[in-house]
């Protein structure tokens, strides 16, 4: 076995460990000093997409911070052992790690940031005075209030119950989780930002999303009727959540708004709304495939409507047979920037040519080609790889652009390399794939 020698940098105090080269063993134990000096920090991207052997390892006592991604995407790695002394875990510190499939969080441990892209369970120490766990929810204290953080994206994992005492739900707590079909909110249940209860991410093909919510019937400020999860604001109800498996949908009388995300990928193709409803929140019917939006007087269509309606516009003026009027979208077409939602709604109508005139694929390419650099960028960060990799299928960005967009991405701001991580690498093979047949053709 070969030795292991470890990059580092001087912070107060002590030093942060950087990177390590050599031949690792399968279970390795981070150096407690080097050079005489205690290792304190674990740095960003320290062993990112490194260790394919690497199956264990430990930091030792003394480390206090990991930082941002420091074990992303070590595809080998399956346990990840955290000294009692730390204190401070960065942003996605496990992103992409999926072999991992549990973390325990020492008592110390009073900062964790984002968790993305990892499928495994979370146990805090009973002794920890900021997290709490049932090994399938991570909640965070603060004084009296208990905020949800994350939900498990654990694939055996169908329903699940919000602990009672919980009072938020941080935005973002179920995005990975596409295996969630049914959740119980607590009565103590009254902070609900939109879009915290859509999970799934953009992965339409994996995604079977809530078809059930229940809420304590002592809860002051959420209900559920029918299929939809009522808000009440001054004395007046908002949409939140759409759960239901119906085609044909009627929201609610009574209802003054739809928030946004409140449709998020729901299968509802044909929406009748109430004569109550003064607003649709932007973003409200992102990734459906709604074909129309009713009103008491008919099929709507807004032709002056403001970015708020973006998304049930586009997807509202398809009608069942297919007819699309290219007008109602002129004024939509020339607004920017374009949202990552937008631009992957519209490449799927592209990619499946659906009810899209020729004079509509047209403009929609140009709208596409003339965003493309930043729209690939968005649908990156979104860690969309079916809609950015059919910017190649559709000739809005060849191989060669899409990595130039992903070198400068690189240069200014390393995170969003590393949400593009995965996608990266298709890309590069599909480059790679694209050369060989193109020099076979060639040769003929």
């Amino acid at each position: 076995m070969g030795q292991v020698s470890y990059a580092y940098r001087q912070v107060p105090g002590g030093l942060c460990l950087t990177g390590f080269s050599g031949e690792a063993p399968k279970q390795l134990t981070l150096p407690a000093l080097i050079d005489g000096q205690p290792v304190l920090e674990i740095g960003s991207y320290a062993f990112f997409a490194n260790g394919q052997e690497l199956e264990e390892i430990r930091l030792p006592e003394g480390i206090r911070v990991v930082h941002d991604y420091a074990f992303a995407i070590c595809i080998g790695l399956k346990r990840l052992v955290l000294s009692e002394s730390v204190e401070y875990l960065g942003n996605a510190v496990l992103l992409g790690s999926r072999n991992v499939r549990h973390l325990h969080l020492p008592a110390a441990v009073r900062h964790m940031g984002t968790i993305e892209e990892w499928e495994g369970q979370i146990s805090a120490a009973a002794e920890n005075p900021v997290f709490v766990s049932d090994d399938l929810g991570l909640y965070e204290r603060d004084g009296r209030e208990m905020t949800l953080r994350w939900i498990s994206p654990h694939d055996r994992l169908s329903h699940y119950r919000i602990l009672p005492g919980t009072t938020r739900v941080l935005k973002g707590a179920m995005t990975d989780n596409r295996h969630l079909t049914r959740l119980h909110l607590p009565a103590s249940l009254v902070h609900v930002p939109d879009g915290a209860l859509s999970n799934g991410g953009l992965a339409m093909e994996t995604y079977t999303g809530l078809r059930r919510v229940t809420v304590d019937p002592d809860n002051p400020v959420l209900r559920v009727e029918g299929d939809f999860l009522l808000e009440r604001r001054q004395g007046r109800d908002r949409l939140l959540k759409y759960f239901g498996s119906a085609e044909a949908v009627s929201v609610p009388e009574g209802v003054f708004e739809i928030a946004a995300q409140a449709f998020y990928k729901s299968p509802a193709l044909r929406v009748s709304l109430p004569a109550s409803l003064e607003r649709i929140c932007r973003g409200a019917f992102d990734l459906c495939y709604l074909q129309m939006l009713k009103t008491v007087e008919g099929l709507l269509t807004f032709p002056g409507a403001d970015s708020s309606l973006y998304q049930p516009l586009i997807q509202a003026v398809e009608s069942y047979s297919g007819a699309f009027d290219l007008s109602f979208f002129d004024a939509l077409l020339a607004e920017k920037p374009m949202s990552a939602g937008m631009g992957a709604l519209m490449i799927r109508r592209l990619s499946g040519r659906l009810g899209l005139t020729s004079a509509a694929q047209a403009a929609f390419k140009k709208r596409l080609k003339e965003e493309a650099s930043d729209l690939f960028a968005a649908l990156a960060l979104e860690g969309d790889a079916a809609s950015a990799e059919a910017l190649l299928d559709l000739d809005i960005l060849d191989s060669q652009e899409i990595l130039a967009a992903i070198a400068r991405l690189s240069q200014p701001d390393m995170d969003r390399v590393f949400a593009a991580a995965d996608l990266r690498f298709a890309l590069i093979a599909r480059q790679q794939s694209r050369s060989l047949s193109e020099e076979e053709d060639f040769s003929l």
